[in-house]
Order: structure tokens, then C-alpha cells, then sequence
């Protein structure tokens, strides 16, 4: 008797952890996505800043002046939450970080510590830490997804980096993901450093 309830609360039990961590999988590539069409939307913004006629450009940096208080806030969520997800993917799925993901993860980690100091300072200067970090975070992940959809681009050490653990809509892949959050992160902190005004 025992023993067939034991073995139901296991099974019980065993469930609800795939439930609970293909959910989790599953907002992580949602909120990867939203983090990609956030950036090709304040791109797709500041160049209409850049090139449209006065009336309309005023509004836009209106909006950019609006937001670009909070900036550094979201770029500390979004650089904190693409270093968890990378922890949630090694550590509860046991994907093994290649070496390419490593490099990537040496760029990522540092990008909340940084970017909390600056807030808790108030750190003018936060953009010429970031974004070096940053741009060079997207070239590496921007690599990497070169070597999942070309096999033939050059990546070395015991883990294949072609492989490819997670593919969610048709083409997002881990470096995809963080590219898109090296891509925010960026976006937020110039946004920080070109409209907000003390």
C-alpha cells in the first residue's frame, strides 16, 4: 500500500518538475524574443529620430527622454536575467557550455554587477563599460549562430559548438538569445547615456 503511494507522489512529483521547467524554458524563449523585437523597434525609433522630419522626430525623443531614467534599471533586468537563463540552461537542463558559450558567458556575467554599481553611484560613464562588453558579447554570439547554421566556421575545444540544444521559433537559438540580450542591453544604456539628462 505504501509503496504504490510512494511510488504516485514520485511519479506526482516527477511530473510537476518537467511541467515546471519546460515553463520556465518556455518564458525564457518568449522573453528573448520580446527582448529582440524591443531592440529592432528602439532602432527601428532612433532612426526615425535621426531621419524624419522635426514634428515627428520630437515626439520620439520625448518618448526616449521618458524612458531613458529607467533605462539603466532594464538594462540591469535584462543583462540579470539573460545571466539566470544561462545558469538555468548548464545547471537544471545540464546542457554543457561550449567553448564559444563560455566566451559569451565571460562578457554576460560581469554586465549586471556593473550596471547595479553604476545605478547605486549614479555613474554617468556606465555606456563606455557596457558597451564594449556588449558589442563584443553580439560579435561572439553573432559567431556562434554562424557556426550552428554553417558548419564549416572554425570553433574549437571538446564540445561541439554546432550543436544546437534549444531551437524555438524556426530560429532562435542560445546565441541568438544572447545576442538579443547583449542587443538590449546595449540599446538601453545608450539610451541612458544619449537622453537622460540630470
Amino acid at each position: 500500500m505504501f509503496s504504490i503511494v510512494g511510488e504516485n507522489v514520485i511519479n506526482t512529483l516527477t511530473y510537476l518538475k518537467h511541467t515546471m521547467i519546460a515553463v520556465i524554458e518556455n518564458f525564457i524563449n518568449l522573453s528573448a524574443l520580446i527582448a529582440l523585437i524591443t531592440s529592432l523597434m528602439f532602432i527601428f525609433l532612433f532612426l526615425g529620430y535621426k531621419f524624419l522630419p522635426q514634428k515627428q522626430s520630437r515626439k520620439i525623443n520625448l518618448f526616449f527622454k521618458n524612458i531613458s531614467p529607467y533605462s539603466l534599471w532594464g538594462a540591469f533586468i535584462v543583462s540579470l536575467f539573460a545571466t539566470l537563463s544561462s545558469l538555468f540552461y548548464s545547471e537544471i537542463m545540464g546542457f554543457n557550455p561550449c567553448p564559444l558559450c563560455w566566451y559569451q558567458r565571460i562578457f554576460m556575467y560581469v554586465l549586471p554587477i556593473i550596471t547595479f554599481v553604476a545605478i547605486i553611484r549614479k555613474d554617468k560613464n556606465v555606456f563606455y563599460y557596457i558597451a564594449p562588453l556588449s558589442v563584443i558579447g553580439m560579435f561572439i554570439a553573432a559567431y556562434h549562430y554562424g557556426v550552428q547554421i554553417r558548419d564549416s566556421l572554425i570553433c574549437s575545444g571538446a564540445l561541439d559548438c554546432s550543436f544546437i540544444y534549444n531551437l524555438s521559433y524556426g530560429f532562435m537559438t542560445i546565441p541568438v538569445m544572447a545576442f538579443s540580450g547583449f542587443l538590449l542591453t546595449f540599446i538601453l544604456v545608450f539610451l541612458h547615456k544619449r537622453f537622460f539628462k540630470r
